[in-house]
């Protein structure tokens, strides 16, 4: 639950930080709702892509970090996780990179992000 609603909430800013129209971002909702990742994922990928400011950018590379946890998609959470935490080094970026590297049994990686915790 806290992560769907972590999620709706990047969603929410994302929409707004890049004036991205109200239709797509209720469209967005209702797919998130009943499930269907796609056009989240599409979404957040846009937002990356526009992102100027780097907060955007790593905000949208984390809720696809989310995104492809919850889908079983490690590497690519993985990839998506350690993006965000590249681009803005916050405590849940370095946590959640460093917890996934940790449970992927990637220790060598995992040890040093742990130990900045």
């Amino acid at each position: 639950m806290q992560r769907g609603t972590q999620l709706v909430q990047i969603l929410a800013d994302t929409a707004q930080r890049h004036a991205i129209g109200e239709n797509r971002i209720n469209s967005a909702m209702e797919a998130f709702e009943s499930f269907s990742y796609d056009e989240v994922k599409e979404l957040f990928r846009k937002s990356e892509r526009l992102g100027r400011v780097q907060a955007a950018s790593s905000a949208s590379a984390f809720a696809l970090g989310m995104i492809e946890e919850d889908a079983l998609n490690w590497q690519d959470a993985l990839d998506h996780y350690e993006r965000a935490y590249g681009q803005d080094p916050t405590f849940d970026h370095l946590g959640a990179y460093a917890r996934l590297c940790w449970e992927m049994g990637r220790w060598r990686d995992a040890v040093p992000l742990l130990q900045k915790i």
